[in-house]
Parts: C-alpha cells; sequence; structure tokens
C-alpha cells in the first residue's frame, strides 16, 4: 500500500511553541496542548480524514495516564466475573482464584485500558496521532502536535504496548463512526473505530471525561488475554511502594521497591540499601531523583566532598539521619526570590514528572507544592529505615 503524503509535518520546538504547543515544563500538560476540540460527526469526521490515517502502520502507542481498570480491586473484580461467568466456578472458587496474590491462571482479562490523558499512536513514520475526550461525546484530537519525546517509554500503572501488542505492526484500512442518537434529532459519535488490516480494530470512545480504549476481535467483541500474558506490562497491581519485607507502605508514592520499580524509574533511579553487621544486603529502596533533591542538599551540606567520586557512598543509622534532617533544615529555608541561591532556583527549575501539578498556579505556589513534596519523600525515607534497618546495619547510596 502506498504511503500517504504528511498533510501534517512533525514540528520542532520552536514550531510547537509558535501554536502554543510549548510545553515549558519538559512534560506534557493539556493546558499546553492546543488540539481542536471537536463534538458533532461531521466535525469529527473530517478531521479525522484530514490525517489521512488510513495505510499508516501503527510502530507504539503511549499514554501518560494512570489505567483506572488494572489496579487491584478492579483487577481481583473482573477477574472474578470471568471465573464465574465464563468458567462458571463456584461463588467460592472464583474468590480464592481471583486473589491478586495467586490468579487462577484460565483467568482471562480484556485487553482495554481507561485512561485521563490523552491516547498516543505513533506510525513507522514516527509521526503521532493523538485523541483524549473533554466531556463525552466532545473530543480533543490533533495530529504531530505532542512531542513524541514527551511520552515514548513513559506510562502509567500499565505499558499501553503490552496492552495493545497485537495492534502493532498493523496498518490502519479503515476509519469508522460509532454513532448514537440523543432524542430524535441529535447524533453524537460513541466510538472512533481504527479497523486494521488483520481485522481487529482499535475501539475509542468518550465515558465522560475518560478515554476507553480497547482492542476488538473481528467478531467486534473486546479481545481476552491470560493474566501472565498481559502481566510484565503491569507495574502498580503489585503496589511498587510497598516493601513486603516489612509491611512498609510509602506515602504519595515517595519510594519504591523491587526490580519493577527499578524498570519504572529508568535513569531517575537513586538506590538505597540496608547493610546488615556483616556486610550482606537486607533491603533495598529506590527514590526518584526528581524527589531528592533535599538528600542531595543534605549529604553535599554535610559531605561536601561526596558526590567527587562516582562510588557508592556508607553511612550508620546516625549519620544518614543527621544527613535527613540538614536535607529538611535546608528545604524548610529556601525561598523563590530575585536573590534565590542556587540551590533554591534549582529547587524550583526542576518540576518534578511523576505527579500532576496545575501549572496555572504561581512561581512560589509551585516551588511551596515541591518542597512539600520533598520534605515528604526525607520523611518517608526516615521512616522506612526505622522499621527495616538492623541495629547494628549501615546505609549505602548509589546513583
Amino acid at each position: 500500500m502506498k504511503r500517504p503524503k504528511r498533510p501534517f509535518p512533525i514540528l520542532s520546538d520552536d514550531q510547537l511553541a509558535e501554536l502554543n504547543d510549548s510545553f515549558p515544563y519538559g512534560e506534557f500538560h493539556g493546558n499546553y496542548w492546543s488540539a481542536q476540540k471537536v463534538d458533532s460527526t461531521s466535525e469529527i469526521r473530517a478531521l479525522l480524514d484530514s490525517f489521512r490515517l488510513v495505510g499508516r502502520k501503527i510502530r507504539h502507542v503511549w499514554t501518560e495516564s494512570h489505567d483506572y481498570v488494572h489496579t487491584k480491586e478492579p483487577l481481583e473484580s473482573t477477574v472474578y466475573d470471568d471465573l464465574r461467568e465464563r468458567l462458571g466456578l463456584s461463588e467460592t472458587e472464583a474468590q480464592a482464584g481471583s486473589r491478586m496474590e495467586s490468579f487462577d491462571p484460565r483467568a482471562r482479562i480484556p485487553r482495554r485500558m481507561e485512561i485521563d490523558a490523552p491516547f498516543i499512536i505513533e506510525f513507522d513514520s514516527r509521526e503521532t496521532f493523538e485523541i483524549d475526550v473533554v466531556d463525552a461525546p466532545t473530543y480533543k484530537i490533533s495530529m504531530n502536535r505532542i512531542p513524541r519525546r514527551l511520552v515514548e517509554n513513559s506510562f502509567g500503572n500499565v505499558n499501553p504496548n503490552v496492552m495493545f501488542a497485537p495492534a502493532l505492526g498493523r496498518t490502519i484500512t479503515a476509519v469508522d463512526l460509532r454513532i448514537v442518537w440523543e432524542g430524535t434529532d441529535n447524533e453524537g459519535v460513541e466510538a472512533i473505530l481504527l479497523r486494521l488490516d488483520d481485522g481487529k480494530t482499535l475501539e475509542i470512545q468518550g465515558w465522560f471525561d475518560f478515554l476507553e480504549v480497547a482492542l476488538l476481535g473481528r467478531d467486534g467483541k473486546p479481545l481476552v488475554e491470560s493474566f501472565d500474558t498481559l502481566r510484565h506490562g503491569f507495574f502498580n497491581y503489585e503496589d511498587l511502594h510497598c516493601d513486603r519485607r516489612t509491611g512498609f507502605e510509602a506515602k504519595e508514592s515517595t519510594l519504591w521497591f523491587g526490580q519493577k520499580g527499578r524498570t519504572k524509574l529508568g535513569k531517575f533511579a537513586m538506590i538505597l540499601t540496608l547493610l546488615g553487621s556483616n556486610g550482606n544486603m537486607r533491603n533495598r529502596a529506590l527514590v526518584d531523583r526528581r524527589d531528592s533533591l533535599g538528600l542531595a542538599l543534605g549529604i553535599c551540606a554535610k559531605h561536601p566532598d561526596a558526590f567527587s567520586a562516582r562510588n557508592p557512598l556508607n553511612w550508620s543509622r546516625e549519620e544518614f539521619f543527621s544527613v535527613l534532617d540538614m536535607g529538611k533544615q535546608l528545604l524548610a529555608g529556601s525561598r523563590l526570590s530575585e536573590n534565590a541561591s542556587p540551590a533554591a532556583r534549582l529547587f524550583f527549575e526542576t518540576p518534578p514528572s511523576a505527579w500532576s501539578i496545575a501549572w496555572s498556579h504561581n512561581d512560589e505556589d509551585r516551588m511551596n507544592i515541591k518542597r512539600n513534596r520533598q520534605l515528604l519523600c526525607l520523611d518517608e525515607i526516615r521512616r522506612w529505615i526505622s522499621a527495616a534497618l538492623p541495629p547494628d546495619g549501615r546505609i549505602r547510596l548509589e546513583w
């Protein structure tokens, strides 16, 4: 099939800024996304036709959103219903087979996500199709207006490339609309259907201000898959912020645990390892670098030469707690002003990306929001160490 022409070229950051898609903090935020809002059938059809989606091959799919149907309780409910309705198990058997710790291997779950941020399809041309819902049936739709660097390899609790893996490498053969009638005269678009060359369909529909994306089979029904097949694409279902060895749960997702936690943080991971008296590892937690400025300030104040080499840092409990205390003092005293210290300026100019901020706040508000997050992180590190470190143990930090 002949590759379609590009009606919407890939733009540089400067060109995007001229179109009000500047994303000044290096992160996606809806306030800076000037996608067109459309709600009537004719508007949606005309806009989709202008993108010339037919003939494009899907390379990746992205969304930064949390997936609301694949956290612990919704997942367990979905598995319970499947075991009861599809396999006909008794209530007792279904309850036993729908516990997160021991899902019945026969259970199947739909390949679908419910999100509250744009769903982004990246084609093999590296162009991107971006869609979200404002308030169904009003959609926001654009092409090449969200820079790929803001979203690639970034996702919430579910990797959409795993959830919709059968759609990757497939070519769009048709774009259809499912119409719903409201009364006798008004019609709205209930769903946008991207037909694929293998007979499957990506179904995108709005529900209030949530976007529901599902992969349908040839029969038009949602494709289902075993939990074990999709498991490597799930992240928070097993709670990456809970240390199962001690039962410690980090507030506001400030600390991370396990190999999946490290994979999710990637280059942003700082590793805190607790050692026993014999030097063997006893436990390990991960800190997001973007939440660890208070820790870095405390280390630099107490040990100015600590970061001069790449070697891991090693402290006793008392030494490390004094570092945490110093970090809190420095954060509490930071102010953003015309004469702000370099540390305070750095503190403000590196906004966090792991959590949402309304960037319409003024500078001081934004700084206070981040300061509170950093202070909480220091408190959580202290609380975890108090629960997990042996009396004669030591703390090792790697970055």
